[in-house]
């Protein structure tokens, strides 16, 4: 059985709800999604510690191209970026040696 995968506003609402325990002084967080966005939180949280901004939008967006399966009018509207700023950057990215997802799933480019 395949698990569920939870909307990203899911995982605000829950990451929200664990903060508020946490900020209340509980300690004792319930098992289950809460508990496990307490520890995606906390496993995001050191995967980001000691890398630059540049390297972390970069993967931010490489990813969501990914995700959107290299559409990338879907990708900037949920980065909130224009599609002139998405297109430059991952060409910027592939003049870097970074694999960007083609629309469609064709080949990688900027792959070496």
């Amino acid at each position: 059985m395949p698990r569920k995968r939870h909307k990203p506003e899911e995982i605000v609402t829950k990451l929200r709800q664990v903060d508020v325990l946490v900020s209340q002084g509980s300690t004792n967080i319930p098992p289950g999604p809460l508990n496990a966005g307490r520890t995606a939180a906390e496993q995001v949280t050191r995967n980001l510690v000691g890398r630059t901004v540049a390297e972390v939008e970069r993967d931010l967006i490489l990813e969501t191209l990914k995700h959107c399966l290299g559409n990338r009018t879907h990708a900037a509207n949920i980065l909130g970026i224009s599609i002139r700023t998405l297109r430059n950057k991952l060409n910027e990215y592939a003049a870097d040696g970074a694999p960007i997802t083609p629309a469609g799933g064709g080949e990688l480019r900027g792959a070496a």
